[in-house]
């Protein structure tokens, strides 16, 4: 199986055999294009192709890198006459992410001549005599505009050869870094009928304390002429309790058994209800049997079976959120999906913006 990436649309698919597409996914690489570093989301999506998809969206916070200035004609070799002024090749400087640049040309032998000055804007160039530096620093417009305009002035018959040091700087450090719920709901339930919710509303009732069980409240009923709802409901049968009968179930041995009065145990038998283990739907039978303790119990076998029923895949992190450092290459947080009825699943990714980069492809499996 081979994964693809259309950079068109900036989807990224594997379908095929689950743990091919899981090594697939354990080996996504986000490539950031050139210089960018906005932030942007990609769309994750795990299906089987029968239930309905999971999905996630992953933040991607990109990090700045402070990148370099270029420049043109920084070592372009020039020929100069005796006695005679000669305009300096072009420079011409570039710079991503700065706005302000300084340029600085320096002469090996500060005999040779000069180099004249000028001003373009806000910004003025300077000449040191002393130590042959010329240095201009501002606008990135204005110091190509001043660098357009260097002229070179070799001092009276000099003639030698000499060499001029060039340098163009955004006077930042070559990286530069920017480093960048709880939904709790409260429910109470009466989980034992003759505890919590009886409690709250006896407190809520009679300004009793929280803790004051039923039992207290019904030893009050004495005093009273007629009992009120709220003792009928300490005293309400729970589920699978009748009359005087109670249905037991044995989850080591799955023996069911309710025994008593004929009424109550029919009452009982009509309330069974099977609650299938998670994902099980296999057949299987439950043998019944009726039984006065006397003469021969009646018997049978109930076969029971199966429906499977598709269950959607599930995976980890889908939306994990992630940070990248721009020009950098970034390998993502593993995503790995699975899927307890389904050999075959289809992960796909998106990017939000196509203009962020794009995500490597590979091949697992055949």
């Amino acid at each position: 199986m081979t994964s693809t990436y259309n950079a068109g649309t900036g989807v990224w698919t594997a379908s095929g055999a689950l743990a091919d597409v899981n090594t697939l996914l354990a080996g996504v690489t986000f490539t950031p294009a050139l210089n960018f570093n906005s932030n942007f989301t990609i769309a994750t999506s795990i299906s089987d192709g029968v239930a309905p998809a999971v999905t996630g969206v992953k933040a991607m916070t990109g990090t700045p890198v402070n990148d370099a200035p270029t420049a043109t004609n920084l070592s372009a070799a020039e020929t100069y006459t005796e006695d005679t002024a000669l305009n300096l090749i072009d420079i011409v400087a570039s710079d991503v992410d700065s706005a302000n640049v300084t340029a600085t040309l320096t002469l090996s032998n500060v005999a040779a001549g000069s180099l004249n000055t000028g001003t373009s804007g806000a910004v003025t160039s300077t000449y040191n005599a002393g130590t042959g530096v010329w240095t201009a620093s501002g606008a990135l417009a204005d110091v190509n505009a001043l660098l357009a305009g260097v002229t070179f002035t070799p001092a009276l018959n000099f003639n030698s050869n000499f060499t001029i040091a060039t340098s163009i700087s955004d006077g930042v450090a070559a990286g530069s870094d920017r480093r960048q719920g709880d939904d709790r709901h409260a429910g109470e339930r009466c989980a034992d009928r003759h505890e919590p919710e009886c409690r709250g509303d006896l407190h809520r009732r009679h300004g009793a304390e929280p803790d004051r069980h039923c039992g207290e409240r019904r030893g009050q009923r004495q005093r009273h002429r007629h009992p009120d709802p709220l003792e009928r409901r300490c005293r309400e049968p729970e589920h699978g309790h009748l009359g005087a009968v109670t249905s037991t179930y044995n989850a080591g041995t799955g023996v069911w058994t309710a025994s008593g009065a004929l009424a109550d145990v029919n009452a009982l038998l009509a309330g069974v209800t099977f609650t299938p283990a998670l994902n099980f739907n296999s057949n299987f039978t439950i043998a019944t049997s009726i039984s006065d303790g006397v003469a021969p119990a009646v018997t049978g076998v109930k076969a029971m079976t199966g429906t499977p029923v598709n269950d959607a895949p599930t995976a980890t992190n889908l939306s994990a959120a992630e940070t990248y450092t721009e020009d950098t290459a970034l390998n993502l947080i593993d995503i790995v999906a699975s899927d307890v009825d389904s050999a075959n699943v289809t992960a796909t990714l998106t990017l939000s913006n196509v203009a962020a980069g794009s995500l490597n492809t590979g091949t697992s499996g055949r």
